[in-house]
């Protein structure tokens, strides 16, 4: 029983995947505007009170040779349960146009060559009409680009991360 403990310690500081490891996510509450928005209403557009964050992560490599991480041209979808936490997504926001598929230069993707044991910050901003709590933050980048890039690919996955909002008046 006192393993299993040890081991569960060990695994609430980071979390991993076979060639990443995110060591630290952190979601800071930046801003509101209210915005006009577009919800099925018969009224057209209504006001509503949009969200500002931004998302740090920081991916270390956990391997015995380099990696290359995609850490531009992000956006973040998220999705959430009845009382769970936000699952946040940041992957790649791939563009089409007219089309046809819209390939971005290096500098776009803003690739990072990270060495054994070294690390790499992914920042993002992302809005939600809803305070958010508490979230998780997944890192996944797909083989878009036929891998032409040759940046890392999969997916890994943050411990949960408590968000500092504001105080909402009542």
């Amino acid at each position: 029983m006192k393993y299993i403990l040890i081991a569960l310690i060990i695994f609430n500081f980071s979390a991993h995947a076979a060639e990443l490891e995110i060591t630290t996510a952190v979601i800071h509450y930046k801003e509101a505007n209210d915005v006009q928005a577009y919800i099925y209403n018969p009224r057209g557009y209504i006001t509503k009170t949009q969200h500002t964050y931004n998302a740090i992560l920081i991916l270390k490599n956990i391997t015995k040779s380099d990696i290359s991480v995609a850490t531009g041209i992000l956006k973040a979808s998220q999705e959430k349960g009845l009382d769970q936490p936000t699952e946040i997504t940041i992957e790649h926001n791939k563009p089409v146009t007219s089309g046809s598929e819209l390939i971005p230069s290096v500098s776009d993707l803003k690739i990072v060559v990270i060495r054994p044991n070294e690390s790499a910050r992914v920042k993002h901003n992302f809005t939600s009409f809803k305070m958010i709590d508490k979230a998780y933050i997944t890192y996944s980048m797909d083989k878009y680009y036929d891998n032409r890039f040759g940046y890392w690919t999969g997916s890994v996955k943050s411990n949960l991360i408590n968000i500092d909002n504001p105080k909402q008046d009542n």
